[in-house]
């Protein structure tokens, strides 16, 4: 193995491990196994047959439903599913304080013989910071300590 070929496989090591966003060699195996089991629980809470999760920068999370049913919802609904899908992933990824935002892409891919078509169309992206905090309730809607509070000043 000559020097040029070890030059070249340690810039093409060193480019995956900076796409993965790990500072440590040792953290891959770590991210590759919390994004498996992520997916798995992706795939069990919303029932989709196809599921890809891609970290990029160890900062941004994006999950892509292939060929998922849901594609066929209204905008508004798809929109409203992919910040649902958007926020469970946020909540469950254990990396969480470091992420910048979710992105949830409601994709088509097809094939024919040597040809393939992809459709990424339908993409949703929301910051982590809004996905991953506390719930409010809706405006006019009192919340159980505003409740006890009226119903204890005004009987």
């Amino acid at each position: 193995m000559n020097i040029s070929s070890i030059i070249f496989r340690f810039v093409i090591l060193s480019l995956c491990i900076d796409a993965v966003g790990c500072t440590d060699v040792k953290e891959i195996p770590q991210s590759f196994k919390e994004l498996s089991s992520l997916r798995s629980q992706v795939i069990e809470k919303f029932h989709e047959a196809d599921v890809s999760l891609n970290l990029s920068k160890g900062r941004h999370l994006m999950v892509s439903l292939v060929n998922s049913p849901l594609k066929q919802l209204s905008k508004t609904e798809k929109q409203l599913k992919a910040r649902e899908i958007a926020s469970f992933v946020a909540k469950s990824y254990k990396g969480k304080e470091v992420l910048d935002s979710v992105s949830v892409v409601f994709l088509v891919r097809k094939s024919f013989f040597i040809f393939s078509f992809t459709d990424s169309s339908d993409s949703y992206r929301f910051k982590s910071t809004e996905l991953l905090a506390p719930e409010q309730p809706p405006a006019g809607e009192a919340t159980a300590s505003q409740r006890i509070l009226v119903e204890f000043w005004c009987p």
